[in-house]
């Protein structure tokens, strides 16, 4: 029995790979095409929207904790992030986070900034967490019935775990101030 706790993003390219290799063994080809076309739009959406909740309630327990639970943070959170995590970011500039660290101060965004640049793989994670926002972007508001995703499911899915590396180092940094 395997007592490994797989997350729902996981879970989902995990299903999607063995669909896929299912169908590649039976030799249907056109099946596989048609099949991994729609599910990396899916792996897309999903993990962008797994990030969203994660990014989100970090902010909420962060203002919860500065707040001591005031009411502050439920304005913060009804007029603040419900509908606007995506402004947020500025998700065609896949390079940096600094729209989102600017809303902090100036000084949270120079020192957080500092620590990204000196860690190789939390660049690249923020980056990766930047392009899966963007390609979401692309997929929700240019009809994604007729959008092509040009990576595979596997660059997709190593993008998501880069960009899990950074959302995990946000919470604690989050959590430390």
């Amino acid at each position: 029995m395997n007592d490994k706790i797989i997350n729902p993003i996981e879970e989902i390219y995990s299903q999607q790979s063995e669909i896929l290799h299912y169908l590649t063994e039976a030799s249907e080809v056109s099946f596989v095409v048609t099949l991994d076309d729609q599910l990396k739009k899916f792996f897309v959406l999903s993990s962008a929207s797994y990030f969203e909740v994660a990014v989100t309630q970090m902010m909420v327990d962060f203002f919860v904790r500065k707040s001591e639970g005031k009411a502050i943070v439920s304005f913060l959170e009804n007029k603040a992030l419900k509908r606007q995590y995506h402004t947020l970011f500025n998700w065609e500039d896949a390079k940096n986070c600094n729209t989102f660290f600017g809303l902090f101060g100036s000084e949270f965004k120079d020192e957080i900034t500092k620590i990204i640049q000196s860690n190789e793989d939390l660049s690249t994670g923020m980056r990766d967490f930047l392009e899966i926002g963007r390609l979401r972007n692309h997929l929700i508001h240019k009809n994604i019935a007729t959008q092509f995703v040009d990576k595979t499911a596997a660059e997709l899915y190593t993008k998501y775990q880069s960009a899990t590396l950074f959302i995990s180092f946000l919470q604690n940094h989050f959590k430390s101030h």
